[in-house]
């Protein structure tokens, strides 16, 4: 690769860059497409309480005009007394949540039983100068009671309500908005409708100066050519290619290899090997995009660009990625302000924001005020005409809690 390199050029961008409505936060923040109020587990031993207080807190905000909710963070990682080997990705995975520009608050759980504890996560803070002395924030370690920790957590969020509902949606550049990319369960036909076309609203926004995150480490085995077709510098290119490998490795420390990834739906569903899979994922990138970097998991996305972010192909934990690299419509994955998640048959995560290609189930949605952007690829397909979708090719309605 180092004999026949050659750095590319990114896409131009417009001379005149649009708008959206987002929450202006510091600058070390950027801009939220959301307002809530995050209720974090430190560790798994905290999930339960950090479910239990965002359902007891949950009605707080619905007569707030400018809080979309009040939602608990949980999650497996870091409850057993030992020190987990994943340390890094975990800590920095919970310090993006923390700081992510559609958390308007953030309380942080911790429970003695659980190695992850409120110091370790208040150092790695500190040490790494995640910004969150500019956001309403604190630690709660729980009592012996139960009960008794519920009343202090609501008593503290309760506090703070006043404060994120003055954050008002303003007019913003779309330079600020940051797209996390992901797979939601591929077909034979994801690769020629739903991920060209995401693909092709990637490159809109890097044209308006944002930044735009391709990720599945696993499913872009065998397009590798195709993704280093056109990238920034020789250092991205061998980043990409050292996660590529490394994926591999560890895979054959377990007696796997890339060729197990496409799932039984996959097969069922068209794709045979690993090479087809990959090829169609990879379409999620525009060819006439360039790769500007290659990140590892939940890596803050600093500078706008094309990003690669090092993740697996399971759907919970690369969802979760989107957030923390500063993404912004879906709650904190690498800070990632918004999420498309693209579908051929679906899976069971909730999402918000998704292109598919059949018609899948609804999932359950947030509780207030979404809104999903849907566009049925079968039908395009099969020459269904535009002007029976919106103008813009695409179908909106109100998402309301089933």
């Amino acid at each position: 690769i180092r004999d026949r390199f050659n750095p590319a050029k990114q896409i131009s961008h417009y001379p005149q860059r649009g708008t959206f409505r987002g929450f202006r936060r510091s600058s070390n923040r950027g801009v939220g497409t959301r307002n809530h109020v995050v209720i974090l587990a430190a560790s798994s031993a905290a999930s339960s309480y950090v479910r239990k207080l965002a359902r007891d807190c949950s009605s707080l905000s619905d007569p707030l005009q400018n809080v979309d909710g009040i939602v608990a963070v949980a999650h497996t990682e870091g409850g057993n007394p030992t020190k987990p080997n994943n340390i890094d990705y975990v800590l920095r995975t919970l310090a993006g949540f923390m700081v992510h520009p559609n958390v308007g608050a953030v309380l942080v759980a911790d429970n003695p039983a659980g190695w992850i504890r409120n110091g370790l996560i208040r150092d790695f803070l500190a040490e790494n100068s995640y910004p969150i002395s500019e956001i309403p924030h604190a630690f709660l370690s729980l009592d012996p009671g139960f009960e008794k920790s519920l009343v202090k957590g609501r008593e503290t969020i309760t506090g703070w309500l006043d404060e994120v509902n003055s954050a008002k949606r303003t007019l913003q550049p779309l330079s600020e908005l940051k797209l996390a990319l992901q797979c939601g369960g591929s077909d034979s036909f994801s690769g020629v409708s739903a991920n060209p076309l995401v693909g092709r609203l990637a490159k809109e926004i890097i044209r308006h100066g944002g930044t735009a995150n391709l990720a599945e480490t696993v499913e872009l085995v065998g397009a590798e050519s195709y993704l280093l077709n056109s990238v920034s510098d020789l250092q991205t290119a061998e980043r990409f290619l050292d996660f590529v490998e490394n994926f591999k490795k560890k895979m054959s420390w377990h007696g796997h290899s890339p060729e197990g990834n496409p799932s039984g739906g996959n097969r069922f569903r068209g794709l045979y090997n690993i090479s087809v899979k990959s090829l169609g994922a990879a379409m999620k990138k525009d060819p006439e995009v360039r790769l500007d970097f290659a990140i590892d998991y939940s890596e803050p996305m600093k500078e706008p660009g094309f990003y690669f972010m090092n993740s697996p192909g399971n759907d919970l934990e690369n969802a979760r990625r989107a957030g923390l690299g500063d993404t912004r419509q879906h709650p904190p994955q690498s800070r990632s302000r918004s999420r498309f998640d693209l579908g051929g048959y679906g899976h069971t995560l909730p999402t918000r924001d998704f292109l598919q290609t059949p018609s899948r189930f609804r999932q359950p949605h947030q509780r207030r005020r979404n809104r999903r952007i849907e566009t049925p690829m079968l039908g395009r397909l099969h020459g269904e005409s535009r002007q029976r979708l919106s103008p813009t090719g695409q179908r909106t309605e109100d998402q309301k809690e089933e």
